[in-house]
């Protein structure tokens, strides 16, 4: 099809050129001749077009979206190229439970809309699995404080992903939120960790790295629950490939010594943490930490 608008493939990815209006419609006759399996390849071509082709677009991937097995990228692509014309087919895809997890994209296609019935449409599947921290995302978009009330107990969700996405968006909403004690232990990445210490080390989640911490903070006195907060506040702001270390003043059987925390944001909900201290307490840690 590129090749008979003498287009090349970095043409149009590069944005440099666009599939023409007669690209599209070869693309979609090619779709419907494509087993459920296959048409997915063609979804992403959608991102060629031209603003004078985007609401045909969108609104051939809304109905491809409707297919049952549609690919779960399809979406994606619909978020991509929402567009305000579009807002009442979105809004009809949140509101009908059938399509599942996948709507969770949808949301924020919808947000991009600005349409009027957004917000209230959105809170309403809040609740639903696999859309949530979607949904919460997409109200953080939209900046809309009207239902920050039903954002906020979200901050206590068991998911570290959807805590750190309500926080986010509650914050975009101009609403208070709870913020974790200062850092007042992080150090530069260029401080000398001191050579006696050894290491304990794992990618864990999110939610672990406050309980690992604590048994830590049980092996020594002067890292307890303000000092565990300080990481864990920490580790649910970075971003992924960050690289966070803390150092602390700690005792141990009435002498002072080191403990370090390391976190490097490995993917967004697992982190790699690395504690270093006196090989005593590492050898009791090792024993201690169960991992699955």
């Amino acid at each position: 099809m590129l090749a008979q608008e003498g287009k090349t493939l970095e043409d149009v990815e590069s944005g440099k050129k666009k599939l023409s209006s007669k690209g599209l419609t070869r693309l979609i006759a090619l779709a419907n001749d494509l087993e459920p399996e296959h048409r997915h390849n063609l979804h992403s071509a959608c991102l060629w077009v031209g603003k004078e082709d985007q609401e045909r677009t969108v609104r051939w991937l809304i109905e491809e979206f409707k297919r049952p097995k549609a690919d779960e990228q399809v979406s994606m692509q619909i978020w991509q190229l929402a567009m305000p014309a579009v807002a009442d087919d979105l809004i009809h895809l949140i509101q009908t439970r059938k399509y599942g997890e996948e709507r969770g994209p949808i949301c924020l296609a919808l947000a991009k809309t600005r349409n009027k019935r957004a917000a209230e449409v959105i809170a309403a599947v809040l609740a639903e699995k696999g859309v949530t921290r979607w949904a919460i995302e997409a109200l953080g978009m939209l900046k809309a404080r009207e239902q920050a009330g039903k954002v906020r107990p979200w901050l206590k969700d068991r998911d570290a992903d959807v805590r750190r996405e309500a926080k986010k968006t509650l914050r975009k909403m101009g609403m208070p939120v709870e913020a974790p004690p200062p850092p007042v232990h992080l150090v530069k990445l260029s401080s000398k960790l001191p050579r006696e210490l050894e290491e304990w080390s794992a990618g864990v989640e999110l939610d672990d790295v406050g309980r690992i911490l604590g048994e830590a903070g049980k092996l020594v006195k002067g890292f307890g629950k303000t000092e565990i907060a300080e990481v864990a506040g920490m580790a649910e702001e970075m971003a992924v490939e960050q690289t966070r270390a803390f150092r602390f003043e700690v005792k141990r059987g009435g002498k002072s010594e080191e403990l370090w925390v390391t976190l490097f944001m490995d993917d967004i909900n697992s982190p790699d943490l690395a504690i270093f201290a006196n090989p005593e307490v590492i050898a009791r840690l090792e024993k201690r930490v169960k991992l699955d």
